[in-house]
């Protein structure tokens, strides 16, 4: 008679991320910087973050997109089915921005987009074979402002948004040591903005498994 199936698994986990800092004492001539935890290391899993700043209220909140759901694994066959299988990828991009001027006004800015894929196969005799497939993507920012903000600090703080948003980019192209140089050069308007804290993440998942049949047994 057959033996019982069994199931292969094959799965992995990467990331990167960077962080960034800068201080001033109210000169714009004196912007202390800091920039670290650049690099992609496998790992199992991936913790989020979160940045947290006092008597911060939800100012703006944009949620589009939801969460992928793989497709449902196909039903178990008998008999003589053949081999089914599952893949599945996720990348995940996280974005944080934290900054506090002068006067004390605090924002902070957090994104995240998700792209996700799932593919499942299963081969009978009488059907052939079936693939189902599904992909999604997500995209979630939130912004929280406390405090009254000047002209001139919101022009200092667009200046740094728009300047982040040109660092990510090269991140999240796999630009790593290009974004790191990026940050330690950022343009920072001193005279408004007393601290700037930026942290960039990537996630990537894959997972394939798959089940066959056994060898016979006699």
């Amino acid at each position: 008679m057959d033996g019982a199936g069994h199931i292969s698994l094959l799965s992995y986990a990467t990331g990167a991320t960077l962080k960034f800092q800068a201080y001033s004492n109210n000169s714009s001539d004196n912007v202390t910087r800091d920039a670290s935890s650049v690099g992609s290391r496998p790992h199992h899993r991936h913790h989020g973050h979160h940045v947290h700043g006092h008597g911060e209220r939800p100012q703006a909140r944009v949620d589009s997109g939801r969460t992928c759901n793989p497709p449902a694994a196909s039903p178990a066959t008998t008999g003589d089915a053949a081999p089914s299988s599952s893949l599945t990828y996720a990348q995940t991009e996280r974005a944080t921005i934290f900054l506090r001027t002068q006067e004390g006004d605090t924002v902070a800015l957090k994104v995240k987009l998700r792209d996700a894929v799932a593919a499942d196969t299963n081969q009978g005799d009488s059907q052939g074979t079936q693939l189902a497939l599904a992909g999604d993507v997500s995209t979630k920012v939130a912004v929280f402002v406390h405090g009254d903000l000047n002209p001139d600090e919101l022009a200092a703080i667009q200046s740094v948004v728009e300047q982040a948003g040109a660092l990510a980019d090269q991140f999240f192209s796999g630009d790593t040591q290009g974004a790191f140089a990026a940050a330690a050069s950022l343009n920072i308007d001193g005279s408004q903005l007393a601290k700037v804290g930026l942290r960039l993440s990537l996630h990537q998942q894959g997972t394939y498994s798959a089940l066959a049949d056994a060898a016979p047994v006699p």
